[in-house]
């Protein structure tokens, strides 16, 4: 879990997401669902210090300025250097659901066109939330197993 999840602090999920890699065995798989797909995008782009396996952003934010009613909205940077983020992962995929009404499906299509991410458009999951009755992403799954089986 990442500290403050209603009060965000970039600095802080990047500081924990930095030590969580640390205590990691290899191949390193980042997953970031909402929020956390910018944390991962940011920690890409300032912390990577060699590529990681992949990063996979569910319903991920790339464009905090649209989010003007949450309270992250003001305190994160957006993405600036995609060449960076580019590199510093060998893989890169979206997972966004057509039906979200928190993260539009522009977010996903930025993804996409900035730096080439993989993504794969569902219907039916909403923000992929136990509120949207999501309790199981199928999708996710293959997705992780595919990175890890395309590291050996």
């Amino acid at each position: 879990a990442m500290p403050k999840p209603n009060e965000p602090v970039e600095t802080e999920w990047l500081d924990t997401v930095t030590a969580q890699i640390k205590a990691a065995t290899p191949p390193i798989i980042l997953v970031g669902h909402s929020l956390g797909g910018l944390a991962v995008l940011r920690w890409l782009e300032i912390c990577a210090k060699e590529p990681i396996q992949g990063a996979i952003l569910l319903a991920g934010v790339t464009m905090p300025e649209r989010h003007t009613k949450r309270s992250f909205s003001k305190n994160w940077s957006p993405p600036e250097d995609w060449g960076q983020i580019r590199r510093a992962a060998k893989h890169l995929n979206g997972l966004y659901s057509l039906d979200d009404t928190a993260v539009e499906t522009l977010e996903g299509e930025q993804f996409q066109s900035r730096i080439g991410a993989d993504i794969l458009w569902v219907n039916g999951y909403g923000h992929f939330t136990t509120s949207d009755g999501v309790t199981e992403i199928p999708e996710l799954l293959q997705l992780i197993e595919t990175l890890i089986q395309l590291a050996k």
